[in-house]
């Protein structure tokens, strides 16, 4: 393939970056191509140049690209699930393979370190709840091995965005076998306080107890399908709380969103949106925790409507007709539907040295109702 890429440019002057070719399926299966590693993308619809009147009299052909540089989305400014069409929820994820298939083209700059990750992967997903060490069962050799690959220099490619690429990927492909899909953000905090030697740690809020706790906040956007079944993760960043500099005496409503902490919800909802002008036919529907509940992100989806926003709220927001308060208007709008939501029973617990004290609750299924309303808020100036 090099000789054929070398010899087009001799010829015309610029070098191709993938060739195409046609197979005649009332002949031919095409297994030499397929063979050949070249990849079926679709079938012509038996129509010539000269079918003014759409009679596609021609037999049909099934048509196969083979790509000359890896990088040919990129450099034709296509992203990276471009043409590559819609996979089943299922696709893949069954048998053995599904951890080579989400995690086995992951750009970290070595193939022996690609295959260790794939292993790992598999491992994992056997005992998701417990460390690699435990995984590993007593495996000293494999247990080095995973040592060895996450421990790696700044620089490295080994990063968390490289590790997931190809799984992200999957998981835009699976979002464009669905009509709708929900991409849920929420924030989680990986608590290493115990860890002493651990650098690159920061300061968490304080817990319950007051106590202070070291770690990561790690954010993420999971989606899922409208029946509940998750598609995959498509975004992660897992970053060191900076604590506010001490002769930084701005307030915060004069300090740019970028410098905030709330920045990384708009952050993820514009991942979402270069996302959906790759694939019009899903509609994607951004789900937010409570946190998100602040007029940048609303201003974000404003001029970007291509994501819906759904936001669980916070604030009792003021809005333009009576009764003028949102909390308010939610609870007198009708009734849609009614869920009923289980709630598991907690047991008592006194107050302790470094925890507060805690009642009884029973077990018991509550009774929710949905209702629906729309409202405008009144005109706000949004600081940016």
């Amino acid at each position: 393939m090099v000789q054929v890429a070398d010899d087009f440019e001799k010829k015309y002057h610029y070098r191709p970056l993938l060739i195409e070719s046609f197979v005649d399926t009332s002949h031919y299966v095409g297994t030499c191509y397929k063979a050949a590693n070249w990849l079926e993308i679709g079938k012509t619809k038996g129509r010539g140049r000269q079918d003014r009147f759409t009679e596609s009299a021609l037999s049909v052909k099934a048509i196969y690209i083979h790509p000359l540089e890896k990088d040919f989305r990129k450099q034709l400014g296509l992203s990276s699930h471009a043409g590559k069409g819609a996979l089943e929820i299922p696709d893949g994820l069954d048998g053995s393979g599904w951890a080579e298939h989400e995690f086995g083209e992951a750009p970290l700059g070595n193939k022996r370190l690609g295959k260790r990750l794939v292993n790992v992967a598999a491992a994992k997903a056997e005992v998701p709840s417990r460390s690699f060490c435990g995984v590993a069962k007593g495996d000293w050799a494999a247990t080095k091995a995973y040592y060895r690959m996450i421990d790696q220099p700044e620089e490295s490619e080994v990063t968390l965005t490289n590790i997931m690429a190809p799984h992200r990927e999957r998981t835009i492909r699976r979002m464009m076998g669905q009509k709708t899909v929900l991409c849920i953000q929420d924030g989680s905090k990986l608590n290493y306080t115990n860890l002493d030697q651990c650098s690159g740690l920061g300061e968490l809020k304080a817990n319950q107890t007051g106590a202070k706790v070291r770690g990561l906040n790690l954010h993420s956007t999971l989606v899922v399908a409208p029946n509940g079944l998750p598609l995959g993760v498509l975004k992660a960043q897992c970053k060191a709380p900076e604590a506010k500099s001490p002769d930084d005496k701005r307030s915060p409503a004069v300090i740019p969103i970028e410098e905030k902490k709330s920045f990384v919800w708009i952050e993820h909802h514009r991942d979402l949106v270069e996302i959906a002008a790759g694939i019009p036919h899903t509609r994607l529907i951004d789900v937010c925790d409570r946190e998100a509940d602040f007029f940048a992100l609303f201003d974000e989806q404003r001029q970007h409507p291509c994501v819906d926003l759904l936001i669980r709220a916070k604030h009792n927001r003021s809005i333009s007709k009576e009764p003028y308060k949102l909390f308010a208007a939610a609870r007198e709008a009708p009734v849609q539907s009614r869920i009923s939501v289980p709630i598991s029973r907690q047991s008592a617990r006194p107050k302790k040295s470094k925890q507060k004290a805690r009642v009884a609750r029973v077990g018991r299924v509550a009774e929710m109702a949905v209702r629906v309303d729309t409202h405008s808020a009144p005109p706000t100036r949004i600081l940016r």
